[in-house]
């Protein structure tokens, strides 16, 4: 059985842009049998937070 590979995202807030949907399309699609996604942000939670907690995707507010 192959080992689960970390993939981190960072962005700087989880508003509705452009970079943030594709993070949140990313994560949604990746096998989570061979993949774990995580998000950095540094600006707050942002309008996006409960579509990536939906998805099981933990966000979490790093200070810069």
């Amino acid at each position: 059985m192959s080992k689960i590979k970390r993939i981190a995202f960072i962005t700087n807030c989880l508003d509705m842009g452009g970079i943030e949907k594709l993070i949140l399309e990313i994560g949604r699609k990746l096998n989570k049998n061979k993949f774990e996604p995580f998000v950095y942000v540094f600006q707050g939670n942002g309008k996006l937070k409960s579509e990536f907690d939906n998805e099981n995707i933990p966000v979490y507010v790093v200070s810069k």
